[in-house]
This record gives structure tokens, C-alpha cells and sequence, in this order.
């Protein structure tokens, strides 16, 4: 009887096997798409690293837990083999088999968190994702979260980056932001898609993470130790009304840098992140700073009077009426709320947390003196 043709190379492997000549029936054994027999010859042969691969990708293995995998992974002796093998699989998209062999491979966090986050497994990852150790690691977890489109968890473990030790050991704000996958995927999450033509802020998301961009906002001004990310500093702080950190953050850099004012003051923004150049508090924020820096003339002055008149006091503001130069009236509209509101009550605590939020390495004066 005539052999179809389709499972001719499956046969021709079986009878080099019965004539005791195992290697050339391997071909035709994955020419056939049997790879547990393929695997098979290469176990007894003793070429283990072959083997593995063909266990791993036999269905039969799979379905009994990769058992015979295992096995022949104990006995392989070639880990660049396996490096180049888990990356193959992680670039073809196969992430269950490549998770499988970062398991069992040194210095491939990053891809192996990655690897828990495609899979559902936020804890996981954020686990593995913790046993990062330099800028790198953290470039590349957010390379692949906005390339895998797995932005929140991405952004939720940067968020949880919260202690002095993290940031310092990956150096994540030594650096200016805006030069890093991290910055592009801290703005995915809150709603900026950016592009070489277009630049559009989805409010609805920022609004509905508010919070986290505070969060954030407090996390990199905390940790801005040379200078490097005014902007974003700003952002995220003026986003949510945070005006009395930001003016200790520029006031300090120019106590502790006078030979750099200009450079500071330039990277002070009149701009809002929600009104533009409308809102008032962003104005008398660059004012504040400008008189710092090297004065007003009689113009700064008189806006300053104007955008002053405009802003109404809250806990998180007061203080752009109680540092800018301008009439008493205004100074006064500060101790009326203080009275409506009992702050001096809390104020001490007020500052303690607030400093709390935003010591670096230069010394915050008592923003009260």
C-alpha cells in the first residue's frame, strides 16, 4: 500500500531508527513535525541542549508539565545556548516558554517581569521587576511595557518606587527625564501621546489619576538632586495645586546655585498644565522666582499685583502670597483664610509632612522664617 506522502518523512525516521541509525532519522522526525521523537534521539545521543529544545516544543511534553524538558535542561552545560534560545522565544512572542527559561537564567529580570506582566501576574512581576539593580533595567521595563502596551502595570511599579534608596540605587533622577523610555511611559499613563506630528493630552486620564501624578510629581522633585527635571517637577505638582513645594524647590536652587539663576529661572514655566498662560498661580510662581533671581522691573511688578489679585488661597498655595512681593492687602488674604481655616493649628505638622515630600540633598530652610 502506497504511503501518502504526508507522513512519509515520519516513516522514513522510524526506519533509520529500526536499522540502529538514530541521527539521520532526527530530520525527518522534525521534518514531520515530531518532536518528541526528534527529542528523543537527541537525549540518548547525549545532546541535551537539542533535546530541551525539542521537548519544549513537543505537545506531548507539554502537556505532562514539560517533565522530560526539565530533565534535559539539568544536564545542559551551555547557558549561552539558553540565553540565545529564551530570547529567541521572548522576540517570537512565545512568552510562556520564554518565562520557562528566564526562570533558570541570571540577568533577565526585566524581560522575565515583563514576562509575569503579559501573563496577568502583577505581583510577580513587580517582584521580579524589584531585583533590578541599575538605570538600564528600569529603561528597558518601560521600553517594553509601552512596546507591550501593558502601560498601567508599567507606571503603577514606578509609582511604587517610593523610598530615597530605590531612586538613588537606579540613579532614575540624575539624569534629565525627558531623555528616557521612562518619562515617554510615565506620559502614556497619563494620558500624552506624543508623536513626531502630534502632541495630544487626554485630560479625562490625567483627571482620573490625579492623584498618581502627585504622586509622582513628589516623587521625582524629591529626588532631583542635580537639577535635572524642573519641568516635570512642574508639571505634575502645578497639575494638582502643589505651589507652596514648588516654590521651595526653586528658591532653594537658587540659595544653594546663585551663579545659575538664569538657567533656573528659564526652566521656571508661566504655562499651567490646565489653563496655559491664563492661570494665575503659574505667573506669580515665575515671578516669585524672578525676583529671586535677578529682580522685577516696574511692569513684573504691576502683573504681579494683578495676577496676585486673582488667586484664591488654599493649603497648598498660600504661600505664593506669603513669598511674593506684593501689597499688604494681599498678605492679609492669607491670615483671613488662616483664621476661616485654623491652619496655624496643623501648620507645624503641615510643613514637617511637606518637607517630608520634598528634602534633597540641599538644605530646605523653615519656609515660615
Amino acid at each position: 500500500m502506497c504511503v501518502p506522502f504526508l507522513f512519509l518523512p515520519g516513516k522514513i525516521a522510524q526506519c533509520y531508527d529500526k536499522l540502529g541509525k538514530h541521527e539521520p532519522s532526527i530530520p525527518y522526525y522534525i521534518n514531520a513535525g515530531d518532536f518528541y521523537s526528534a527529542a528523543r534521539v537527541y537525549d540518548e545521543t547525549g545532546d541535551y541542549e537539542n533535546a530541551f529544545a525539542m521537548y519544549f516544543d513537543s505537545a506531548q511534553d507539554k502537556a505532562d508539565g514539560f517533565a522530560l524538558a526539565r530533565q534535559a535542561l539539568g544536564k545542559v552545560t551551555d547557558t549561552g545556548f539558553l540565553r540565545k534560545l529564551a530570547l529567541g522565544y521572548y522576540f517570537d512572542r512565545d512568552y510562556e516558554r520564554a518565562l520557562f527559561l528566564f526562570t533558570r537564567l541570571e540577568g533577565f529580570a526585566p524581560l522575565e517581569g515583563t514576562c509575569y506582566a503579559l501573563a496577568g501576574d502583577k505581583q510577580k512581576a513587580f517582584d521580579k521587576w524589584r531585583e533590578c539593580r541599575d538605570y538600564g533595567d528600569l529603561t528597558l521595563i518601560a521600553e517594553e511595557c509601552l512596546q507591550k502596551e501593558i502601560i498601567e502595570i508599567g507606571a503603577q511599579f514606578l509609582l511604587g518606587l517610593y523610598s530615597r534608596e530605590n531612586s538613588y540605587q537606579f540613579g532614575i533622577f540624575s539624569r534629565p527625564l525627558e531623555e528616557s523610555s521612562i518619562d515617554d511611559l510615565m506620559k502614556a499613563y497619563f494620558g500624552e501621546h506624543v508623536s513626531y506630528y502630534n502632541k495630544e493630552t487626554n485630560w479625562d486620564i490625567i483627571k482620573e489619576r490625579k492623584e498618581d501624578a502627585r504622586t509622582w510629581g513628589f516623587f521625582v522633585i524629591r529626588d532631583d538632586v542635580a537639577f535635572k527635571n524642573p519641568r516635570a517637577v512642574q508639571f505634575y505638582l502645578a497639575y494638582n495645586g502643589e505651589y507652596n513645594a514648588l516654590i521651595m524647590y526653586f528658591t532653594e536652587w537658587l540659595k544653594s546655585y546663585p551663579e545659575q539663576s538664569k538657567e533656573i529661572l528659564d526652566n521656571v514655566s508661566h504655562n499651567s498644565p490646565i489653563y496655559g498662560t491664563t492661570n494665575d498661580e503659574a505667573q506669580v510662581l515665575r515671578l516669585i522666582v524672578k525676583e529671586k533671581a535677578m529682580g522685577l522691573d516696574e511692569d513684573d511688578r504691576r502683573n504681579l499685583e494683578a495676577f496676585a489679585s486673582k488667586v484664591v488661597v488654599r493649603e497648598s498655595n498660600f504661600m505664593l502670597l506669603v513669598k511674593a512681593p506684593v501689597s499688604e492687602e494681599f498678605k492679609k488674604k492669607v491670615d483671613d483664610w488662616s483664621d476661616e481655616t485654623g491652619f496655624m493649628d496643623k501648620k507645624e505638622d503641615y510643613f514637617r509632612e511637606l518637607l517630608a515630600k520634598i528634602t534633597t540633598k540641599i538644605e530646605i530652610e523653615d519656609p515660615t522664617a
